[in-house]
């Protein structure tokens, strides 16, 4: 198969056409797709750093995917284009690829319903990545009735949280920044209800760091305070995210007067991996694991995990590289603090 053993392409071509004209393709393809989504539900939640032989299927599903959906294959198709959620949205980032495999789900009879309920939520993300807010809601919503008609409350709670960061995350008044709080609020009772521990933590901490940005600084560190034994309990002590917020919660504690806003923040995290890079610091691996794991980070912003993305790049030694997919505000801030 691709890449692990990888072929000259003519005579990748020639086994191909080999395969299907004996008719192995009939069974070799279907072997194919259940380990790929075998192996992408094992490493849901691992990134390229825990699981650096998962990102060279890529190949292989796109393959695996193209039968299925020619095939007209509705479950194996609707299983491979949403059991890698975390790594296309977060690693591949092949957007339009990843959407149009969604929407050729959408058209086969898809069962059972939660498979349709996750589809839609991943038709969702996708969006949401892509800036088509009102397309993401919609989306959004269509996967909450149906995980609202099985009763599928992790799933309905997942949804709720994405609509509720989407809404803060474009809030331009205060009647829309209360309307994603009551959201998320919503999703939160529902993961306590259902004593789902990681999405708890998930939202408190997007909380946390709202509030913060919004110099709400004593709500943000009782938030803080309150999430982080859990955090330690659902991903340990010195995980690279635990070590984070627990920078995060001493900046709040220590801090004289109002925490800096969102834009302040960013640009002296820009700047110090600048100077990291320029005078070859000793904590330049410390802050390229944290971008690297910020890349990969489905609770960070998708602007932020953008950004991530090309920070980590100008630390691999790409002095100059491309700010096309960021905001206009970050791009200049990495322009001007990597000059």
């Amino acid at each position: 198969l691709l890449e692990r053993y990888r072929l000259h392409d003519l005579l990748d071509e020639y086994a191909t056409l080999k395969l299907k004209k004996s008719g192995g393709a009939e069974q070799t393809y279907p072997r194919l797709a259940e380990w790929l989504i075998e192996l992408f539900d094992k490493h849901y939640t691992d990134d390229p750093s825990s699981a650096p032989h998962v990102p060279v299927e890529l190949e292989n599903l796109k393959l695996a995917t193209r039968w299925a959906a020619e095939s007209k294959n509705a479950e194996l198709l609707a299983l491979l284009v949403t059991k890698p959620r975390n790594w296309l949205f977060n690693v591949f980032r092949i957007n339009d690829e990843w959407l149009g495999w969604l929407q050729a789900s959408t058209k086969l009879d898809v069962d059972p319903p939660q498979l349709k309920a996750n589809v839609r939520k991943a038709i969702g993300d996708v969006q949401q990545f892509r800036d088509d807010r009102d397309a993401a809601l919609a989306s959004y919503n269509e996967a909450l009735k149906l995980f609202k008609d099985i009763g599928a409350k992790l799933g309905e709670a997942n949804t709720l949280q994405s609509m509720g960061k989407l809404e803060v995350f474009n809030a331009n008044d205060q009647e829309s920044y209360s309307k994603g709080m009551e959201i998320l609020q919503s999703a939160l009772t529902l993961h306590e209800e259902i004593q789902d521990k990681v999405g708890q933590v998930n939202i408190l901490m997007f909380l946390a760091r709202v509030m913060a940005g919004r110099n709400e600084k004593e709500k943000s560190l009782e938030i803080a305070q309150t999430v982080m034994p859990m955090l330690i309990e659902a991903a340990g002590e010195n995980h690279p995210v635990t070590q984070s917020f627990r920078e995060f919660i001493e900046g709040l504690q220590s801090g004289a007067g109002e925490v800096e806003n969102e834009e302040e923040q960013i640009t002296k995290f820009v700047r110090m991996i600048a100077q990291a890079v320029q005078t070859k610091s000793a904590e330049a691996p410390k802050l390229f694991e944290a971008v690297s794991k910020m890349a990969v980070d489905s609770n960070a912003p998708p602007q932020y995990r953008e950004l991530a993305s090309v920070l980590k790049k100008y630390m691999s030694g790409i002095k100059s590289p491309d700010l096309s997919g960021l905001p206009d505000e970050l791009a200049q801030i990495v322009r001007e603090a990597l000059q």
